[in-house]
């Protein structure tokens, strides 16, 4: 029976890191280019917000400083209508879906049911959004009476509207009498829809047509909703192979907490609805399967279970499972063209990083200290992490190409800008006048046309123009966090996203 867009991370709450203070050295990456501080005196009474200007070549010229937030009210940003072609900020406050242009103006409430505590927290808007880039869809709780429903968004309209129940009339009633909790789980499952690569079909989890839940496709070109698959059992975790040729999913026995599920096998569903795959059938006990993602017809999958877990390749035309690595993985990331693949795992005390390329099958050991995670970044086609609270760049070859400096860099999407996460947030350019904020280890959303970098404090949200560096605070108290699903604790970010437009 019945199992995104991008790579997801992997990471076990064991191996979490909390980097500390420590000398940082005075080489940066070369990317980042040789840095300089300077140090400004501000006044403690600023909205926790301190700008420094950081000059980018070291040179004697001063930068100018940029002048820090003086108050703890918004900024004011001009009244103006959403753009036309986007890109737009989505994010969740007080149970409200708010947009906003990629530079904080033309902030818009859509009007929608209010988003309820169980339903923000399966609001992973990385799958409600459609690759389009001016669509997305969220599963919304009746107001008032025991019933979700699948909406679909337009924008910069706001256009809203019902594409479908997710349950039955009959499944509702027994979901009123607690007779129907594992469909129930089925269709609220955090990861229970997603896009086509192409963004013109969305695949999710529904129980309209049967006392279990199935693979649905809603087609966007013709406004269809046909299901793919039936049986007993529940359909969970939709998976789009990278043709689009294919949903993969697992199918469900009984859910559990922590993503300790009882799970059956895994299939793949044709999404004309021509051809449903059995794949293999999975190991008996507690466990569940994760996606990572996929890449000329294989997918790779990271299996945790209470008898086995590994890093495994799965042919999709053969069904042929390949093992990568058997043993426990705290960290996956995969390049999406390539198909190579980098891990930590090992000791727990003590991971490693690999790299491996599945279509060839050797296994390499890249670096032997401990190594907190790795990342795919897309900008510069290199796998990046971290290591003794050093960052590292290791090419898709999996070739050691340098490491050091102190921090975590996120690179804009462009490849033009690199945000280093310390005990504060710095922005570095080869030949731009960076940045500094006096914020601790903020969450960093990017946006798509890397004019800006929206960044979460604690619960406020904020926006920093890579034009002039002055930071504008767009809500304070959002419903955004990251959290962990299932048992090895894929990192999810919940309440906020972003939309390409045009």
């Amino acid at each position: 029976m019945a199992e995104g867009k991008c790579t997801r991370v992997i990471i076990l709450l064991l191996t979490a890191v909390v980097l500390t203070s420590c000398s940082v050295d005075n080489s940066r990456s070369s990317r980042s280019g040789e840095i300089q501080r300077e140090i400004l005196e501000v006044s403690s009474d600023t909205a926790g917000l301190i700008v420094k200007a950081v000059e980018a070549t070291g040179t004697a010229s001063a930068a100018k400083p940029v002048e820090p937030t003086t108050t703890l009210e918004p900024k004011p940003i001009p009244i103006v209508p959403l753009s036309e072609g986007g890109p737009w900020l989505i994010y969740l406050k007080d149970g409200e879906l708010v947009v906003v242009n990629s530079d904080g103006a033309g902030r818009t409430i859509l009007d929608l049911p209010k988003v309820s505590e169980e339903m923000a927290d399966i609001l992973v808007l990385e799958d409600s959004i459609s690759p389009r880039g001016d669509i997305f869809a969220v599963r919304l709780e009746r107001e008032g009476q025991v019933g979700w429903d699948l909406w679909l968004i337009s924008l910069p309209d706001g256009y809203a509207r019902i594409i479908t129940s997710l349950l039955s009339s009959e499944e509702e009633e027994k979901v009123v009498r607690g007779v129907s909790e594992e469909v129930k789980e089925a269709v609220l499952e955090r990861h229970a829809m997603q896009w086509s690569p192409d963004g013109t079909n969305l695949a999710f989890v529904a129980a309209l047509d049967g006392p279990s839940a199935d693979i649905y496709i809603y087609k966007t070109w013709n406004d269809e909703i046909k299901r793919l698959t039936t049986g007993s059992n529940q359909a969970a975790s939709p998976f789009w192979s990278n043709d689009g040729n294919w949903i993969v999913h697992q199918e469900i026995e009984r859910f559990g907490a922590f993503g300790e599920w009882d799970a059956v096998a895994t299939w793949a569903a044709s999404p004309d609805g021509s051809t449903v795959l059995y794949l293999y059938g999975l190991p008996r006990g507690k466990g569940r399967e994760f996606y990572i993602g996929g890449s000329e017809g294989g997918l790779i999958v990271y299996r945790w279970f209470e008898e086995e877990r590994g890093l495994y390749h799965v042919d999709l035309k053969s069904s042929v499972v390949t093992t990568l690595y058997e043993g426990l993985v705290y960290s996956v990331a995969m390049d999406p063209k390539s198909g190579a693949v980098a891990f930590t795992a090992g000791d727990k005390m003590n991971p490693r990083l690999y790299w491996i390329d599945p279509k060839v099958g050797a296994l390499k050991l890249v670096i032997e200290e401990p190594c907190s995670y790795v990342r795919w970044d897309e900008a510069y086609g290199e796998f990046v992490g971290n290591f003794d609270l050093m960052f590292f760049e290791v090419s898709v070859e999996g070739v050691l190409l340098e490491s050091g400096n102190f921090g975590d860099p996120t690179t804009s999407p462009n490849g033009e800008w690199v945000a280093w996460i310390t005990d504060s947030l710095e922005l570095t350019s080869l030949d731009k006048e960076g940045y500094k904020v006096d914020v601790e280890y903020p969450l960093l959303f990017w946006s798509p046309d890397s004019t800006g970098l929206v960044y979460l404090d604690e619960k406020d949200l904020w926006y920093l123009s890579m034009a002039d560096g002055e930071a504008s605070l767009l809500d304070r108290s959002t419903d955004i966090y990251a959290r962990y699903d299932g048992a090895v604790f894929m990192i999810s970010v919940v309440g906020i996203g972003w939309l390409d437009g045009e």
